[in-house]
């Protein structure tokens, strides 16, 4: 549940101040994006709030976009901001530290 809380205040706070060629850095980036099983930790989460899904914020907005046919995937925070970007047409700079490499190719 506190990774929920983290993103939609993250982004309800980014779209508020992001602006054309700020750069966004985040350490201890993680996953970009994750996809879910039948069970999880994501159930007591993201999970009880989906049929619930509320109107008027960002954050619901982009998974609701990223699902359409029902709750599969999540994204990571630093996704979760450069697709934030990309809706309002924003050009940011991101700078992902996290100590396992392969999350920077994703």
């Amino acid at each position: 549940m506190g990774d929920l809380w983290k993103h939609f205040v993250l982004l309800e706070v980014a779209d508020l101040v992001l602006e054309e060629g700020w750069t966004y850095v985040e350490s201890h980036v993680g996953c970009p994006l994750y996809s879910f099983g039948l069970s999880g930790e994501w159930n007591c989460g993201i999970g009880r709030l989906w049929p619930l899904i509320m109107t008027n914020f960002i954050y619901f907005d982009i998974l609701r976009d990223l699902n359409s046919c029902g709750l599969e995937r999540y994204l990571g925070s630093a996704a979760f901001v450069l697709e934030l970007s990309r809706l309002r047409g924003l050009s940011i700079r991101a700078e992902l530290w996290d100590v396992d490499p392969r999350v920077g190719e994703e």
